[in-house]
C-alpha cells in the first residue's frame, strides 16, 4: 500500500467534533468485532466497539455530547455496512 492511500485513509478515520476536537477511529479488524459479539444490549456494544477503535474509555464516551457521540457511531456504521448490514445488529 502506497503512503498516499495510508495518509488518505487516516484522514479519512478522523472525525471532527463540535468543540474543534478530532477523534481517530481505526477501521475495525475481524478480531474487534469478535470481541463485543458476547455483549448482548446492541447499544453497548456498539459503544465498547467505538471505545476500542478510538482509544477512549467508555465513561469519556459518556461525556461526549450526544451530537458528537452519534458522528462517531455513524463512522461505525458505515465502517461495517459495506456488505449490505450492520454486523452488530445482526
Amino acid at each position: 500500500m502506497s503512503d498516499k492511500l495510508q495518509e488518505t485513509t487516516k484522514k479519512d478515520n478522523m472525525i471532527p467534533l463540535s468543540n474543534d476536537k478530532t477523534i481517530f477511529m481505526r477501521t475495525p479488524k475481524l478480531r474487534d468485532v469478535r470481541a463485543v459479539k458476547h455483549i448482548v444490549d446492541i447499544e453497548d456494544r456498539e459503544v465498547a466497539l467505538i471505545s476500542n477503535l478510538t482509544g477512549l474509555s467508555e465513561d469519556e464516551l459518556d461525556d461526549l455530547d450526544y451530537q458528537d457521540y452519534n458522528l462517531l457511531d455513524e463512522r461505525l456504521a458505515a465502517f461495517l455496512l459495506p456488505v449490505g448490514k450492520n454486523i452488530l445488529r445482526a
